[in-house]
């Protein structure tokens, strides 16, 4: 994996994508020790975090060794910012995005990287809508009958809660805003499937998963009114 610094944000780069590590976002945010704010934020959330890293031997300037570190997509990154104090991250998250952007304007070219941000986001929607479908069995199991609407009501939740307009669809956003709504998704999506495990009843289920959006659109709100 290809180490380069771009807007003075250190990434590597992954099948043609970048990626930062947990512990330069949190240096950036100014923590004291940002090799254990990383780790504790990673503990946290692996269960999110997990589909959308990668690990890479990296070297660490103290000792000059290289060591297991665990880098984030665009995706990834701004779930794990959001994760942190909210404060401190609204100082990096315009910079650090400008810099996913820049990278992949430097690497591959604009449109070759709004091709794969588009292909990439449509995956991403189809896994999501497979894990609503889960969703939407579970309720129908607990004895709802109000289930025909529940992948129109998934979208219009996450785009109410993260600031988008219910009249935009993501074929009109541009590069940010759909990685944005994209991360949006996958957050709901993954705390849908994590309220079914615990058995919860199904409009509690709902209601927990809406949280870590609020938190998410604190952080990343900012980035709905920036072009591409």
């Amino acid at each position: 994996m290809q180490k380069s610094t771009v807007n003075q944000f250190s990434f590597i780069e992954h099948q043609n994508e970048p990626y930062i590590s947990g512990t330069e976002i949190c240096k950036r945010l100014g923590y004291k020790n940002p090799m254990v704010q990383a780790r504790k934020v990673w503990w946290k959330n692996k269960n999110f975090l997990q589909d959308n890293s990668v690990r890479s031997k990296l070297e660490r300037s103290a000792d000059s060794k290289k060591y297991e570190t665990r880098c984030y997509n665009e995706a990834g990154a701004l779930f794990f910012i959001s994760q942190c104090d909210i404060k401190k991250a609204k100082n990096i998250i315009k910079s650090m995005c400008d810099a996913f952007v820049q990278f992949r304007k430097l690497h591959e070219g604009q449109k070759v990287s709004w091709s794969a941000i588009r292909r990439e986001e449509k995956q991403v929607f189809k896994d999501c809508m497979d894990g609503v479908q889960n969703f939407q069995t579970y309720q129908k199991e607990q004895g709802s009958k109000n289930t025909r609407h529940v992948y129109s009501n998934v979208i219009r939740t996450v785009k109410a809660q993260l600031g988008f307009s219910q009249s935009t669809k993501p074929d009109q956003m541009n590069s940010k805003q759909l990685v944005v709504f994209g991360t949006g998704l996958m957050v709901f999506e993954e705390n849908l499937k994590n309220g079914m495990i615990r058995s919860l009843p199904y409009k509690e289920i709902y209601e927990e998963a809406k949280a870590p959006l609020k938190l998410l659109a604190v952080n990343i709100k900012p980035l709905l009114r920036l072009s591409n």
